[in-house]
């Protein structure tokens, strides 16, 4: 089982595949084992070498309880150190809701180190004054390690604390509650809207989601589409935030967008080899 040491901490990943380097990066509560589970890593092993982490607070990686650990801007560092671990100089990357988040980020802060984009189930924009994705009871529901505690009534109080939009957050919990809690509250108190970077982001970008999600609504997702130059952009019919579990759907769409992709990258690269004189 791959371990990287970055900034003090743990970080797990695992890999499948060989061919052109592609990361897919999980959402909140989530780990690396979810593209395994629904079938992801087998529908693309046979054409990327897949790079799957388990972010900072999530799966075997390490999971601080202190807020600061989970910046924005750290924890794309932390992809990165999981990159050159791997022996990765660029990667295509494909995030889904808080992973969609930060592969989004890590382009714009890195582009050196990013191919293609995808980018499903999150939008970069505010959310609305004082619905941040979980509210106090569920957050403190966390933090007094509720994960720990599996009883019915336990499952009931957390569902009822978290609104229709976060459920699907429960259900894919990670092992350590109190991380999570870190996570969200470093997210609600340093909240930021990505907009402004939008047309700066060059690479190609695929961004999708459910056309029913309360959490990223196709309006937002069309809006972010339309701040990236060139960007594209799919809903899949009467899904919600559990989007990524219509890998079929998904795949449709996501698997020539990469193609195509990887090869323009080949194009570039030889007529950077070809030189002036060609």
């Amino acid at each position: 089982m791959p371990y990287v040491k970055h900034r003090g901490f743990r970080l797990h990943y695992e890999t499948a595949g060989e061919g052109p380097p592609l990361v897919l990066q999980h959402g909140f509560g989530g780990s690396g084992r979810r593209w395994r589970k629904l079938g992801y890593d087998a529908a693309l092993a046979g054409r990327y070498r897949l790079v799957m982490p388990d972010a900072l607070g999530h799966g075997a990686s390490d999971g601080p309880r202190e807020s600061a650990a989970y910046s924005e801007t750290q924890r794309c560092g932390d992809l990165l150190a999981v990159l050159d671990h791997a022996g990765i100089e660029r990667a295509h990357l494909f995030g889904y809701s808080l992973g969609g988040r930060l592969v989004l980020r890590t382009a714009i802060l890195h582009p050196e180190r990013v191919g293609a984009l995808v980018v499903g189930g999150i939008h970069p924009f505010l959310p609305p004054a004082g619905r941040g994705p979980l509210d106090r009871r569920a957050l403190r529901a966390l933090d007094d390690g509720a994960g720990g505690g599996r009883g019915p009534i336990r499952r009931r109080m957390i569902d009822r604390a978290m609104g229709e939009a976060l459920r699907w957050a429960w259900r894919l919990r990670g092992r350590n509650p109190h991380a999570l809690a870190a996570l969200v509250r470093y997210s609600q108190e340093h909240a930021s809207s990505l907009e402004e970077h939008l047309g700066g982001v060059d690479r190609p970008c695929l961004i999708f989601g459910g056309d029913a999600d309360p959490i990223a609504p196709a309006e937002l997702l069309a809006r972010f589409a339309a701040g990236v130059p060139g960007a594209e952009l799919f809903l899949v019919p009467g899904a919600g935030h559990e989007a990524l579990e219509r890998r079929d759907e998904v795949l449709a769409h996501v698997e020539p967008f990469l193609a195509r992709a990887v090869e323009a990258e080949g194009a570039e690269g030889q007529a950077a080899g070809a030189g002036p004189g060609a």
